[in-house]
């Protein structure tokens, strides 16, 4: 599996090359940052196949890693919201992100799962891994990004609707 290892330049560089020692020893084909260097076409769209393969293969990773984190989904939804959800949302670019997440797998599905489920799937999980102020901010841009039939499945069956559950 390929995997795209990325994050800021300078103050994680060291890391970043640590952690890619380590996946390339567990058997990961890993493209770091740093091989997208200058060329006729945007970075961004020079790397958008190799995103979209890793978004596709995303749950394969992290699944099985997230599903080790605690024993039931509401705890384990905890250490999303703590872990992940809390110290990301302050970034610039988190919203876009996030609408592009959803976006690419309402349109292009996962390995594993067709769109209406692999964006159910990530918008569930972010719901309930939101407070209910996070939840709202974050609802319309889960809603304005997937295709309004995906959108009226998620908020009718499975109540994406709803406020996030962490308080």
């Amino acid at each position: 599996m390929k995997l795209y290892l990325s994050s800021t330049y300078i103050d994680l560089k060291r890391h970043r090359a640590t952690l890619g020692r380590a996946l390339r020893k567990s058997g990961y084909e890993v493209v770091m940052m740093e091989e997208y260097v200058a060329r006729e076409q945007r970075v961004e769209f020079a790397c958008k196949d190799d995103r979209l393969h890793h978004l596709e293969h995303e749950e394969e990773v992290m699944m099985p890693l997230t599903m080790k984190t605690a024993a039931t989904p509401e705890a384990r939804a905890r250490v999303v919201h703590d872990q992940l959800l809390g110290p990301s949302e302050s970034l610039p670019d988190f919203d876009w992100y996030t609408g592009w997440v959803v976006r690419m797998l309402s349109q292009h599905a996962s390995a594993a799962q067709p769109p209406n489920v692999a964006t159910r799937v990530f918008a569930w999980g972010l719901q309930h891994a939101c407070s209910p102020s996070q939840w709202n901010r974050l609802r319309p841009i889960v809603e304005r990004n997937c295709t309004p039939a995906i959108w009226a499945e998620m908020s009718s069956k499975f109540g994406l609707n709803g406020d996030g559950p962490i308080v």
